[in-house]
Parts: C-alpha cells; structure tokens; sequence
C-alpha cells in the first residue's frame, strides 16, 4: 500500500527546513530511500478506505496528492 505516515512526516519534515535548501536536499534523500515508487502516491486507488480508518478525519486523499507532489518532483531521476 501507499507509505501515508512517512509520505507526511516527510513532508512536514521538508517545509519546517524551509530556507535551508541542503536540509530540504537530506529530507528528498531520506524519502527516496524510505518511499520506493511502489509506495508513493501513484499507487492510490482513490478508494478512500485510508479516510474512513483515520481517527483525525484527515481528507487524506488530498493531502496526499499535495505532499506527494512536492515529493516527487524533487526525486532524483535516475
């Protein structure tokens, strides 16, 4: 399934070193290594299962679009 939980950490992660571009650079690393492309945000169903299980009601979908995509585009394409 999709890494929820360190897709969002990793985010947040990335946003509290703002301004600091080689912190930013270590957080993009860390989720290459921790979020391999079999577990990213591509691999969604939509189904929203992950929505109905959160205890917080989180809009889940969204935000992982959102945090995913700020992700991604700064992987390494190797």
């Amino acid at each position: 399934g999709v890494d929820i939980v360190n897709i969002f950490s990793l985010y947040n992660e990335y946003y509290r070193k703002s301004g600091d571009p080689v912190s930013q650079e270590e957080v993009i690393r860390r989720y290459e290594d921790l979020v391999p492309l079999d577990r990213n945000q591509q691999k969604c169903k939509n189904c929203g299962e992950c929505e109905r299980k959160c205890p917080q009601q989180l809009p889940i979908r969204r935000l992982l679009m959102k945090s995913s995509g700020v992700l991604e585009r700064n992987r390494r394409k190797d």
